[in-house]
């Protein structure tokens, strides 16, 4: 059974409340003098127009696996798998002001994933186009109402510090 998922509101005193935290940080080096070997090449089809999508799995499969932790907590989620094609239509959907060679613009590569987020069933689903899985794995942690997280380098990552990717995923702003 599914928790009782916070209201747009309660998200907003949270956001608040994770921003405000000046608590110490821990600053922990961890070696990153490996290379992974190149992942075997997968193939999917796109979920809006069907054709078939080659690519290198370098954490794809973990993205369903937040997206399915973030539903088990009772919000309305989704992610579609799309092609590169209908990525860039999307992205100019989504981002109708981007330009090109803005700083913050959303890349893009053979496998994207649209990201579908709402608080009530009343409202209509916030998009973000977010193919990094450690903006899932942020918002996960927000939801469980964790203040840091570590990473699979086990690096700390604090929430206070991701209030914007949290505000990308859900389109909840601090400022609303």
């Amino acid at each position: 059974m599914a928790n009782k998922p916070l209201s747009k509101e309660e998200m907003i005193e949270r956001l608040k409340a994770i921003a405000a935290d000046d608590s110490p940080r821990e600053e922990a080096m961890s070696a990153m003098c490996y290379s992974p070997s190149m992942p075997p090449m997968q193939k999917t089809k796109c979920d809006i127009c069907g054709s078939e999508i080659c690519y290198f799995g370098w954490g794809d499969d973990k993205i369903s696996d937040y997206v399915k932790g973030i539903a088990s907590l009772g919000y309305d989620v989704k992610v579609e798998t799309v092609c590169e094609s209908c990525a860039r239509k999307i992205k100019k959907e989504i981002y109708p002001n981007m330009k090109p060679d803005d700083v913050d613009d959303i890349w893009l590569s053979e496998i994207n994933h649209i990201f579908f987020f709402r608080t009530s069933a009343d409202e209509e689903y916030h998009r973000a186009i977010a193919n990094d899985e450690s903006q899932y794995r942020t918002l996960l942690a927000f939801l469980q109402n964790e203040k840091k997280y570590y990473n699979e380098y086990h690096e700390c990552n604090y929430l206070a510090d991701e209030i914007d990717t949290i505000e990308f995923m859900t389109g909840i702003k601090i400022d609303a």
